[in-house]
């Protein structure tokens, strides 16, 4: 298994101080793990947030990955395999996917169907 990949979910909480995101988050950095974060992931909790400082602060420690137009595609496709539409879930269930990371998130649902049409398990750290 590799690290984390952190969606939104995870980031809005971290950005109103959920004790249980920052306790994984330290304990990922003690292990000497990166966590990463999508580029629409990060779209995403800022719209919701507008950035706080700890946002600021857990992305200190994460990697934040661009969103080439070949991870566009790939998203694209998945969305039309499981009939559903949120592109920022299957960034997020494809990048866990090739990392071979658990993803933390607030709503498991989502990435789940994404997974299930990939036909593929999928680490979950819920919220």
């Amino acid at each position: 298994m590799g690290g984390l990949v952190y969606d939104s979910g995870a980031l809005i909480a971290a950005a109103r101080g959920d004790a249980g995101v920052w306790a994984l988050h330290r304990g990922a950095l003690q292990r000497n793990e990166v966590p990463l974060v999508l580029a629409p992931v990060l779209a995403q909790a800022l719209g919701a947030t507008g950035g706080t400082d700890l946002l600021t602060l857990l992305l200190r420690g994460c990697a934040v990955a661009d969103f080439p137009a070949a991870a566009a595609r790939d998203a694209g496709l998945l969305l039309a395999r499981s009939r559903t539409t949120d592109l920022v879930a299957a960034a997020v269930v494809l990048a866990a996917v090739a990392t071979r990371s658990a993803v933390l998130t607030g709503d498991p649902a989502p990435l789940l169907a994404l997974a299930d049409a990939l036909g593929v398990p999928l680490a979950l750290a819920a919220l």
